[in-house]
């Protein structure tokens, strides 16, 4: 199994992201990483090549041309031109940003609302959901937060000696990685309790059947709540050990960011537990995603600016207990940050 962040082996490494050169360090590769750079005060940026969308391409083109076609149209026409393409996509856009969206990006387009279950779009849906960069990345996003999350909850278990591992999960939304991860947990015999934490009601309503049809329903807990203001008073009564923080950061302005949310997730953390974030990147179809789509603007970070947030010194991460993920099409970043064990009194 893969070793904490604080276990390392030697790797040499000089390059920065810029293209500057950098003091050498000393870092672990994981299977299926491949180093990148070493960001601002030496955390390392990897690749997470494993997690490569294994969907093909073959049609991506047809994707690109109807894009161009739509773009070519008068702006007041582009949105509904989307939303004649097909009514699974039409769906799609109604629920951007919401869990029923990313429901249908990680299913490409076989889990279906609005009444749509037998919907025949002569293949038009998947085709952009297979197609489509940004729900390929989705996608990829999805297999890295699941493989860290268990890697986490493996970690904290041998740590833990028996006592269940505390996962939360932040803008929960449907839970798919998370359950998926706790799952694969029980299966070697660990035991986790995760809480849910979402403000949207029917989210959580639709992580607790997902958790019923995995077996997992004596597992988890759902508490509705505001991302921003509630994790303190709704969450911090029970330390976590893993944190859980993908898809939401890409809609909180740094002063949040820093002053409110990842001080807060800081606190909730055990010493030496773990906090998993993620944050777009700026992509060549991210006007299309707003601007036709509809999907509601995100803050675009470099993978620098958004591992940089974490080892603020009003968060309280080191960077030595960081580490910044690019999924293999390099529009995620992804950062695990370790809080830092603080060493036990002598008596």
């Amino acid at each position: 199994m893969v070793s904490p962040i604080e276990e390392f082996m030697p790797i040499k490494a000089t390059d920065r992201e810029d293209g500057s050169v950098f003091l050498d360090t000393q870092f672990s590769l994981r299977d299926g990483e491949r180093f990148v750079c070493l960001l601002d005060k030496a955390i390392p940026l990897v690749i997470d090549e494993y997690a490569a969308d294994p969907t093909t391409r073959a049609d991506a083109h047809l994707v690109e041309a109807e894009q161009a076609r739509i773009w070519a149209l008068p702006e007041a026409r582009r949105h509904a031109a989307f939303l004649a393409l097909s009514p699974i996509l039409a769906s799609f856009a109604r629920h951007t940003e919401k869990y029923p969206a990313l429901e249908m990006v990680y299913s490409h387009g076989d889990i279906r609302f609005d009444g749509l279950d037998g919907c025949d779009d002569g293949g038009t849906a998947r085709r952009w959901f297979d197609g489509f960069e940004n729900a390929r990345a989705v996608r990829e996003r999805g297999t890295i937060t699941t493989r860290l999350l268990v890697e986490s909850i493996l970690e904290r278990a041998r740590r833990n000696q028996g006592s269940p591992v505390e996962v939360v999960s932040i803008a929960s939304g449907s839970a798919r990685c998370v359950l998926d991860a706790v799952r694969q947990a029980r299966a070697l015999g660990i035991q986790v309790h995760a809480r849910m934490f979402d403000l949207d009601g029917d989210a959580l309503t639709y992580s607790r059947k997902l958790a019923a049809g995995m077996q997992l329903k004596g597992m988890i807990e759902t508490i509705q709540g505001n991302v921003v203001r509630d994790i303190s008073t709704k969450l911090g009564h029970v330390p976590a050990d893993v944190v859980e923080a993908v898809g939401i950061m890409d809609y909180l302005p740094d002063p949040v960011v820093l002053r409110y949310f990842l001080p807060q997730l800081y606190d909730l953390l055990k010493d030496g537990g773990r906090l998993i974030a993620s944050n777009i990147k700026e992509n060549r179809e991210q006007s299309f995603l707003h601007d036709v789509i509809g999907w509601k603007d995100m803050i675009y970070r470099t993978s620098e600016t958004f591992a940089n947030l974490f080892v603020r010194p009003r968060v309280g991460f080191q960077p030595k207990n960081c580490r910044a993920h690019l999924t293999p099409d390099e529009l995620y970043c992804l950062v695990e940050a370790q809080k830092a064990t603080r060493p036990q009194a002598v008596i």
